[in-house]
């Protein structure tokens, strides 16, 4: 008699993608006003949900406003307003949960009155992912199994906060009007269980000095982050990706 015995391997897959795009505004009382010099938003996602074929998300807008006031000082204001959207996605499930990305575009100012509205928008980047699981034959009594080796690709999402410090002569500034960052990534390692990003930082600062002289200063900042990869502990990939079985991990 036959008895064949079986295995199941659980794992994360992608099922889809989409993207969607809202309009953020921000009243600003603009009485002390006189002159919009620059303005600068972000934004931050916070909840996201899926189901029905969409994925509801949400989050705030962050927006810094460098001005003129009717003394002719430059000041800087900021405001923050929380938003919500949605995106249609056919493979948002109840089931799935999804990774968003917001980026911000199209940054604007106008005068209503005696308010300042600045807007931005919000463009969101999501992508769904599920659990899934698979039953495969392992042997059994009675029973010859020719095994090969495979390939698939099963994704593990995990984030990771870090902080970098970049000390320069600050003696001079009375106040820093705005900044703003760019990350690149110049390399990606993964072992012992963790997943290992480096790079550098572009910080770029605009600041008043003593005599309320606007000035503009450049860092590029080395950072280092590490952050937990569990399926590179998990011993049967280890194993099966040592005898020739193809994982990818993202």
């Amino acid at each position: 008699m036959i008895k064949p015995e079986y295995a199941t391997y659980r794992y994360t897959k992608k099922t889809g993608s989409a993207a969607a795009q809202s309009k953020v505004e921000c009243r600003v009382s603009g009485s002390e006003i006189s002159e919009i010099l620059a303005v600068r938003a972000e934004a931050y996602p916070a909840l996201c949900t899926c189901g029905d074929k969409q994925v509801d998300y949400g989050g705030k807008a962050l927006f810094t406003i460098v001005y003129v006031d009717g003394e002719k000082r430059i000041c800087r204001a900021e405001r923050g307003v929380e938003f919500s959207h949605r995106i249609a996605c056919d493979e948002a499930e109840e089931e799935c949960f999804a990774s968003i990305v917001c980026k911000v575009d199209d940054v604007s100012h106008r005068r209503e009155g005696s308010n300042i509205v600045v807007a931005a928008v919000v463009r969101a980047n999501a992508e769904i992912y599920r659990d899934e699981e698979f039953s495969y034959l392992t042997g059994g009594e009675n029973l010859a199994v020719k095994k090969e080796g495979g390939t698939f690709t099963r994704i593990s999402i995990t984030n990771v906060d870090g902080e970098e410090n970049d000390e320069f002569e600050t003696d001079y500034f009375t106040d820093v009007l705005v900044h703003g960052e760019t990350i690149y990534v110049k390399n990606v390692s993964c072992e012992n269980g963790t997943a290992k990003a480096e790079g550098e930082i572009a910080l770029n600062v605009c600041v008043l000095k003593g005599d309320d002289a606007p000035a503009s200063y450049e860092r590029l900042i080395p950072f280092s982050v590490e952050t937990p990869a569990p399926y590179f502990c998990d011993e049967n990939w280890q194993r099966e990706n040592s005898s020739g079985a193809e994982r990818n991990e993202t």
